[in-house]
């Protein structure tokens, strides 16, 4: 078992009785120091994903706690990130400064098809992303992480900015959704506040995903649990309930391995 030692500033690790077998982090600012930390993940590799919430950014660790690198504050929007938004331990920027040039031609040669995809992913996607270009788009309060496991991504609770980043695992920026829900297919009149919904997630404080890529988001604030597919677009929503005549405020969810959701409740 993984812990977020939140008022302690560090992640604790646990055996399956109980029994505790080591523990890293303190307070700070510096590589692998947090400033209370929340939500946190791990992959099918046991790499330990954590939000350092008031840092504002993703650390990311390996099974022994050693840090790997962190996203944030700051968010690349091109693939060929920027090694001012990565830290990273040693040889990883390397790693990436040798791919460089083959990952450049990958891109050329996938030209027209990716182009395609891009455009069937939706007009919507494409106006946040733009205007999250001319704002600055940060990292502001990181709450909860997500890995997808069978593309190895990250999504983060972007709090503060009513959004879901989602990451691939060397830290580049795939997608931002939810600060304006927009159906698939919708056009631009068509957004989510056309059907009786609100515009944009409020205070998103836990994320899951499905064995499909589906995304399954706390809106906390709307005391609604939301659908995404794997693109960011709404599938549908659900009022959150904690008692049959008062709404509840969901704060985390996860999924368990028989597709069900289990869903914590701060009310």
């Amino acid at each position: 078992m993984v812990v977020s030692d939140t008022g302690n500033n560090r992640v604790q690790i646990f055996d399956r009785e109980g029994k505790w077998t080591r523990s890293f982090g303190s307070r700070g600012s510096a590589p692998g120091l947090f400033a209370f930390p929340h939500g946190l993940a791990l992959d099918f590799l046991d790499h330990i994903a954590v939000c350092d919430t008031n840092n504002n950014r993703l650390q990311i660790f390996d099974s022994e706690g050693r840090f790997i690198r962190s996203i944030g504050p700051l968010i690349p929007f091109s693939h060929s990130s920027s090694s001012s938004s990565l830290t990273a331990s040693g040889g990883d920027g390397d790693d990436r400064d040798q791919e460089g040039e083959g990952e450049e031609n990958g891109r050329d040669q996938e030209g027209e098809g990716e182009e395609n995809g891009r455009d069937q992913e939706g007009e919507g996607e494409e106006n946040d992303r733009d205007q999250d270009r001319e704002e600055g788009h940060e990292l502001q309060f990181p709450f909860s992480v997500a890995f997808d496991m069978s593309s190895h991504r990250l999504a983060v609770c972007n709090t503060k900015r009513n959004c879901i980043d989602v990451f691939e695992f060397d830290g580049r920026h795939v997608r931002s959704f939810g600060r304006k829900l927009k159906r698939k297919g919708s056009s631009m009149g068509e957004e989510g506040s056309s059907k009786g919904e609100e515009e944009s997630l409020k205070d998103p404080f836990g994320v899951a995903i499905d064995c499909d890529g589906n995304f399954i988001v706390c809106d906390s604030s709307h005391h609604s649990l939301r659908l995404f597919d794997p693109h960011g677009f709404l599938l549908s929503s659900f009022p959150f309930m904690s008692h049959p005549s008062r709404s509840g405020s969901p704060s985390s969810v996860a999924i368990e391995s028989d597709g069900n959701a289990v869903v914590c409740d701060s009310t």
